[in-house]
């Protein structure tokens, strides 16, 4: 009964806030349709503010999230005609992956629009496909079953979702240009072993162990002696397909990286909780890979044991903070990101020849960032002719897949 008392006097509340906004442009109100009377979800969550980042994308306007007992729900004023609006809302609802878990109404001038005003036929039922507001009435299913199917389609959204916004990444870095001499759209740099054929053509299969390693993720109980193994399996599948080890270092950063962000997003885990536990599994994997005992094999366990520089297995069990000592919140060009990683990044593919053009390239990016001049402008130009910095191409990937999928952990 307290329960329920709570609930009216939330959706009273509710109400008020809707009442108080100027409605003389029509008004987006956004809640998801999380079954029961525990609303409060991590699953909720990302419904919520997947559809923020659309409606935000879609309209050029900000949406503001208010917190509830009744669930947390969403507002944006938007200045467009009402009746294309609603259309437009009523069409995610239908064809959006996570369109059945959500309630896109449109108030205007004191009222609430609905599908039925457009001649439309009322919402189905996201299991048995009747109409939602009989299987509601009758019964129908059980809430476990209600909620148990809101959380598969979550977590099948975020495997498909966010192995697609990575491979997105990897694409992205691969046509950013000038870019030292990495392979590009524009040529293949220093490399005469490899060209971007070799690089497209593993896209295909790096989706298939990004998506295993969300599902890692996103399913308890995984090991890191498991994701290991399956990490094995898939570099040596790329090189046997490929022909080429273009992506080792990346399907590493991405391997370790994927199932420990799915995770912290299911778990309703913010960013520093994500950086955490990839920090703790980074160290266990360090530890590993670079006992003294063992026979180098890597460019980056070579380069340990050489120089003790801890590469990329350092920088994931540091924090990323090659990336964090300026992301979020710089403005900066896809060159000026690469410069940044470039400048705190230990790199182990600049070690191959001494471990001096390491740190004459960290040196050299520093400076430059410092004093863009032109004498530092016709330094840069050499660097730029005689270096090929993958790893820090690999973290520049990290960076822009950060920058579309890292509001899940706000």
């Amino acid at each position: 009964m307290k329960a329920d008392t709570e609930l009216l006097k939330s959706r009273s509340q509710r109400a008020k806030v809707i009442a108080s906004y100027d409605q003389s442009d029509p008004l987006v109100v956004m809640q998801t349709n999380m079954p029961g009377h525990a609303k409060h979800h991590p699953a909720a969550d990302v419904v919520l503010k997947t559809f923020k980042r659309v409606l935000e994308a879609l309209y050029k306007q900000p949406v503001e999230i208010h917190r509830s007992s009744d669930g947390d729900y969403a507002i944006m004023p938007c200045k467009r005609d009402v009746e294309r609006l609603k259309n437009t809302l009523v069409y995610l609802e239908e064809n959006h992956p996570l369109g059945r878990l959500v309630d896109l109404d449109v108030h205007y001038l004191g009222e609430q629009h609905s599908r039925r005003d457009l001649g439309m036929p009322p919402r189905r039922c996201f299991l048995c496909e009747k109409d939602v507001n009989v299987c509601r009435r009758e019964g129908n299913h059980s809430v476990e079953s209600l909620v148990n199917h809101f959380d598969d389609t979550v977590r099948a959204f975020l495997k498909r979702a966010l192995a697609k916004e990575a491979i997105h990444a990897l694409r992205r870095e691969l046509f950013t240009y000038p870019c030292f001499g990495l392979v590009s759209h524009r040529d293949s740099g220093i490399h005469t072993d490899m060209n971007i054929s070799h690089f497209l053509s593993a896209f295909e299969i790096l989706k298939e162990a990004f998506e295993t390693y969300l599902s890692y993720g996103l399913h308890k109980g995984f090991s890191l002696s498991t994701l290991r193994e399956q990490g094995k399996r898939y570099e040596l599948t790329l090189l046997k397909t490929v022909g080429a080890n273009t992506h080792k270092g990346a399907h590493y950063l991405f391997g370790l990286i994927l199932p420990f962000f799915a995770r912290s997003v299911m778990e309703g885990n913010g960013r520093e909780a994500f950086l955490e536990a990839l920090k703790k599994a980074a160290s266990t994997f360090e530890s590993e890979d670079l006992a003294e005992q063992k026979t180098p094999e890597s460019t980056g366990e070579k380069a340990y044991q050489s120089y003790r520089v801890r590469g990329i297995r350092g920088e994931i069990a540091e924090g990323l903070p090659s990336i964090y000592a300026w992301y979020p919140g710089a403005h900066l060009s896809d060159l000026e990101k690469l410069i940044q990683i470039m400048m705190r990044l230990d790199d182990t593919t600049l070690l191959k020849g001494e471990k001096g053009l390491l740190e004459d390239v960290k040196r050299c990016m520093r400076e430059y960032i410092g004093n863009p001049s032109p004498e530092m402008e016709k330094k840069l130009d050499c660097l730029k002719k005689n270096v090929s910095p993958g790893g820090a191409a690999d973290m520049l990937a990290l960076v822009f897949f950060l920058e579309r999928s890292d509001y899940l952990l706000e």
